[in-house]
């Protein structure tokens, strides 16, 4: 299964007709190339679009995807992890996630922004 998470278009447009006809076909080759053996049957396999909330704007996109990416499962609703108002603050969140996680080893750039 296919699962489509898009901010920016929705399932009909002209967009997903022209990229999913491109994309779909070569991930099943590369897929097939340097993959599993094991046979997918790809004959069986479809396409879902996920309601997602849509970007008010032509930037958000970035947001969304890092948002989808980080809750996104068959049962959580994007709409109320999501919302317009939120997304200065949520860009303030991701922003020190990234720069404060224990994966970063960077400490002179976190002291920097500590002590800014």
């Amino acid at each position: 299964m296919f699962v489509i998470l898009d901010s920016a278009f929705d399932e009909k447009s002209d967009y997903h007709k022209h990229v999913l006809s491109i994309l779909i076909p070569n991930f099943k080759r590369v897929w097939n190339m340097f993959g599993s053996s094991r046979n997918l049957n790809w004959r069986i396999w479809s396409t879902h679009f996920i309601d997602v909330p849509k970007q008010s704007n032509a930037v958000d996109c970035g947001i969304h995807t890092a948002l989808y990416l980080k809750h996104w499962k068959p049962r959580v609703k994007m709409h109320d992890i999501i919302k317009d108002e939120g997304i200065p603050n949520i860009r303030v969140r991701l922003a020190n996630e990234m720069m404060f996680t224990d994966l970063n080893i960077l400490t002179e750039q976190k002291n920097f922004v500590l002590d800014f």
